[in-house]
C-alpha cells in the first residue's frame, strides 16, 4: 500500500510538469502503481511472514496456535486484516431481526468460506471478499444485493457511455466509490461490469482505456483494502483507555489516508477522450468526502463489534488456511505475469520493465525465504511497519527526487529512478521485518506520544509540508 501511495505522488509530480515525456512518465507511474497495488499487502508482508499477523492475534486470544513463536504461518498472507474479535458475549444486535432475511444460513456460510477459499489462491481477492463481513453480520443476506446491483449498473453505464468514451455522471461514479468503500465487493463487481463493457465496445484496448480500468479498480475496490492494511476495520469494542486510543488512531489515520489516496488517484484519472475530466476536477472535494465516509465505516464496524459480537463471530473466521507448493508457484507465476503485462503495456519491452519485474518478484519471494531469528531483539523496535513504513518510504521518495533532480534531465527518468529507489528500500525493509519480526512498545506513555508524533509527521509529509520534492 505504501508503494502505491508513493507512486501516486510520483505520478502527480509528472502530471504537474511539462517535459516532453510527461505523459509517458505518468503512464509508467500508473503502470507501476497497478502492479504494486495488486500486492497491496507487501507493506505488512514481512511482519506477517514472521508470524505477527492479526489473524494470529485472533488465534492467540481464542487459544488456537497460529504457528510457533517467531515462525511463519502456513499460508502466504490473508490480506484482510482485523483486530482481535474474541468477544464471546451476546448483545442487543444479536437478538434483533436485522439479519434474519431469507438465505441467512447461506449468507453466513459464504461470508466465512469465500475469504478462506480465495486466500489459498489470491490474497487480494480474499481481502475483497471479506471486507463486507460486518455488513453481512448486521443485515444477513440483504448485504449481497448491492454487489449484484453495482455490476448491472456499471455494465449499463459502460454501454450507455460507449465504453466510457463519453462522461460518466459524477453521481454514479461517487455512488460506486462510496459504496465500495463500505464493502470492497461492491466496488469489485462494479469494476467487472465496467471492464466487460469496455472490452465489448473496444475502449479497453487502448492505453487510455486500460489505464482507466486500472484506476477505477484501485478506487472502487482497492482503497478499502489498502487502508485496511494500515489501520484495521474490525476490532473488539473498546473497553479501556488503550483500546479507545487505538480505535481513535484507526479512525483518524485511516480516514485521512483514504482521503489522500482517493484525491491522488482521482487526480490522475482521465479515460478515453478525457471523459473523466469532470470527475477529475472534483478530486479535492471527493477526497474530503472520503475522509468522512471512512470515519463512518470505522464507527459502523465498531458498532457491529459492540452490538453484534456473536454475529461477527459467525460471519468471520480466525482460521489460517494452508497453501500447497503448486498453488504457491501458480500464484507467483500469475502475479509475475500480470505485473509484466502491465509494465509492458505502458513502458514497452525494455530493460526497465525487466528490472521492475525483478524487483517485484524479489519483494514477493524474499520475505518468505528468510528465516526469522530471536537474536538481537532490540532491532525489532527499529524496523518500520504500517504507518512507520509509509512515513519512511515517503521520506525516501522525497529525498531521492530532490537528489536526482540535478542529475536527471527528463521527468520520465526522474520518475523511474525514484521509483527504483523506493522499491529497493521497501525490499530491504520487508527483509528486515521478516528476519527480526517487528514489535510494538508495551509502554503506554511512549506508545501514545510516539504514535501521535508519527501520525502528525506522516500527515505533514503526505501533504508536502515537511520535505517537498
Amino acid at each position: 500500500m505504501s508503494a502505491s501511495r508513493e507512486l501516486a505522488h510520483l505520478a502527480h509530480v509528472v502530471l504537474t510538469s511539462h517535459g516532453p515525456k510527461a505523459t509517458t512518465a505518468a503512464s509508467a507511474a500508473v503502470a507501476a502503481r497497478a502492479a504494486t497495488a495488486a500486492r497491496a499487502g507487501s507493506a505488512a508482508r514481512a511482519g506477517k511472514a514472521a508470524g505477527t499477523t492479526s489473524s494470529r492475534s485472533i488465534a492467540a486470544i481464542k487459544g488456537k496456535a497460529g504457528g510457533k513463536a517467531g515462525g511463519k504461518p502456513l499460508t502466504r498472507k490473508v490480506e484482510l486484516r482485523s483486530g482481535a474479535l474474541g468477544d464471546q458475549r451476546r448483545a442487543w444486535g444479536d437478538r434483533s431481526g436485522t439479519f434474519a432475511a431469507p438465505g441467512q444460513r447461506w449468507s453466513d456460510a459464504l461470508s466465512v468460506a469465500a475469504p478462506l477459499t480465495l486466500a489459498r489462491y489470491s490474497p487480494i481477492a480474499s481481502s475483497i471478499a471479506g471486507d463486507g463481513a460486518y455488513l453481512r453480520a448486521m443485515f444477513g443476506s440483504l448485504a449481497w444485493l448491492l454487489p449484484g446491483l453495482s455490476f448491472v449498473t456499471m455494465a449499463s453505464f459502460g454501454v450507455a457511455t460507449d465504453g466510457f468514451r463519453t462522461p460518466l455522471p459524477l453521481w454514479a461514479f461517487c455512488a460506486v466509490l462510496f459504496a465500495g468503500l463500505f464493502d470492497a465487493g461492491i466496488g469489485f463487481t462494479a469494476t467487472i461490469g465496467a471492464l466487460l463493457a469496455c472490452i465489448a465496445l473496444g475502449s479497453f484496448f487502448s492505453l487510455a482505456g486500460f489505464t482507466m480500468v486500472v484506476m477505477l479498480a484501485a478506487l472502487w475496490c482497492g482503497l478499502p483494502v489498502m487502508v485496511g492494511k494500515v489501520r484495521v476495520y474490525l476490532r473488539d469494542a473498546p473497553n479501556d483507555v488503550a483500546s479507545w486510543y487505538r480505535r481513535l488512531g484507526d479512525i483518524t489515520i485511516g480516514s485521512l489516508l483514504c482521503g489522500y489516496l482517493g484525491f491522488k488517484f482521482i487526480g490522475i484519472l482521465t479515460g478515453p477522450n478525457n471523459s473523466f475530466a469532470g470527475i477529475h476536477s472534483n478530486a479535492h472535494d471527493i477526497g474530503w468526502w472520503l475522509v468522512f465516509a471512512t470515519a463512518l465505516k470505522y464507527l459502523i464496524t465498531t458498532l457491529a463489534s459492540h452490538g453484534y459480537p456473536e454475529r461477527m463471530q459467525t460471519c468471520t473466521s480466525d482460521e489460517v488456511p494452508t497453501r500447497s507448493r503448486h498453488v504457491e508457484l501458480f500464484s507467483l507465476v500469475g502475479r509475475g505475469t500480470a505485473a509484466f503485462v502491465v509494465f509492458v503495456a505502458f513502458l514497452g519491452f525494455n530493460w526497465m520493465v525487466l528490472t521492475l519485474l525483478a524487483l517485484y518478484l524479489i519483494d514477493v519471494i524474499l520475505p518468505d525465504v528468510i528465516k526469522p531469528t530471536d537474536a538481537h531483539p532490540a532491532v525489532r523496535f527499529f524496523v518500520p511497519q504500517n504507518l512507520g513504513k509509509i512515513f519512511t518510504l515517503t521520506l525516501v521518495s522525497a529525498c531521492a527526487t530532490i537528489a536526482l533532480k540535478s542529475h536527471v534531465d527528463s521527468t520520465y527518468h526522474l520518475v523511474i529512478d525514484a521509483l527504483f529507489i523506493v522499491m529497493v528500500v521497501a525490499i530491504i525493509n520487508n527483509a528486515a521485518a521478516a528476519r527480526w519480526s517487528p514489535r510494538e512498545l508495551n509502554r503506554p506513555s511512549i506508545l501514545y506520544i510516539g504514535g501521535f508524533a508519527l501520525a502528525a509527521l506522516t500527515i505533514l509529509q503526505l501533504s508536502d509540508h515537511l520535505i517537498k520534492a
